[in-house]
């Protein structure tokens, strides 16, 4: 049975309404991913700037150990946006240096299109665009293959430029959402605001499935949202906390359980944008170093294979409950919500 019955979810096939975030540097790797699509909820497979199809296929490969469909998130700038003969070499010693680490191993994406062309032969559920959205005529293809779409949005008339789009669900996150700060890549402002205040605007102009990415940290925040409008959540850090995701140390589900806004920056050093993450030290470094990094996540990405402890972690302002372990943690939600709502 739904926990909470609605068009969306049941075109997914999830039990539950909540969406797991497409968080970078593989801190929720594809097969986590097929953990929480197997448990009833929508893992997402984030698709980086620097994947290859052959790293894609690896990954759909991991994903379907334990949930047959997949669903894809490009974290491309979109419209596709030219990439540089080969990767900055100059930029890579400086992070190995840094790190002590040894020799980075950096690979040239492939183009958009052709790691779209692979996710589609995947037959996925859905495909979603964190940081704009291609032409028209893609997502016409998309749509002609029964794919469901969507796009993460940070403000309404971003919401409303993915809804002329034709997209079809908009994930609404707000300035509070652990993680990469997603925009578009064209001239339309950026707003700062909170995931509840973006929902209000938002409801009133699109009649789209909304998804609701802000500080959720509790069963009554779902609750919340779904009543506002919302029909899903995007969650990140409960996902990324759970013992299942053993890529973590204990040292550091700790810091994303009680992580605070005092402990936490934002940065766009790590990736093409901001990210909300516990404090790093590498970000005090000297700016004329900062500058050179910023932005380029392909370096980061090989840096964090070999270093997986030093990747930066996603925090919002609220503490969560330990979720110990995916079972626990959907069980627990589903219990309170149904005690809420009843």
């Amino acid at each position: 049975m739904y926990l909470v019955t609605n068009a969306l979810s049941e075109r997914l096939g999830s039990l539950y309404p909540f969406w797991q975030a497409p968080l970078p540097f593989d801190l929720i790797n594809a097969e986590m991913s097929g953990r929480i699509s197997a448990q009833g909820a929508h893992g997402i497979i984030r698709i980086a700037a620097h994947d290859t199809r052959d790293s894609l296929e690896l990954k759909t490969a991991a994903y379907r150990r334990h949930y047959v469909a997949p669903s894809y998130c490009f974290a491309h700038c979109l419209p596709q946006q030219p990439q540089g003969d080969k990767p900055d070499t100059f930029a890579a010693e400086i992070l190995q240096n840094h790190y002590n680490s040894e020799p980075l191993i950096l690979q040239r994406g492939d183009h958009f299109l052709d790691l779209l062309d692979t996710a589609i032969a995947a037959e996925p559920r859905a495909i979603g665009f964190a940081q704009g959205l291609p032409d028209r005529e893609t997502l016409a293809l998309i749509r002609e293959r029964g794919i469901l779409t969507f796009a993460i949005v940070g403000n309404l008339l971003e919401a409303l430029s993915a809804d002329d789009f034709g997209i079809d669900v908009l994930v609404l996150q707000g300035m509070e959402a652990g993680g990469e700060r997603s925009a578009f890549t064209n001239d339309l402002p950026h707003v700062e605001q909170s995931a509840q205040s973006l929902l209000q605007q938002v409801r009133a102009y699109s009649k789209k499935p909304l998804v609701l990415w802000g500080d959720i940290s509790s069963a009554a925040d779902v609750v919340a949202a779904i009543i506002s409008g919302a029909q899903a959540v995007m969650l990140d850090r409960p996902f990324l906390a759970c013992s299942e995701n053993d890529d973590l140390s204990p040292e550091q589900r700790e810091r994303v359980i009680n992580g605070s806004e005092y402990q936490s920056s934002i940065s766009d050093l790590y990736t093409a944008r901001p990210l909300r993450c516990l404090y790093q030290p590498f970000s005090d470094n000297d700016e004329e170093v900062r500058q050179l990094l910023r932005g380029q996540e392909d370096l980061f990405a090989a840096t964090f294979a070999q270093r997986p402890e030093e990747r930066p972690l996603p925090v919002a302002i609220s503490a969560i409950e330990d979720p110990r372990n995916l079972t626990h943690f959907l069980n627990q939600q589903a219990q309170h919500i149904r005690q809420l709502i009843a």
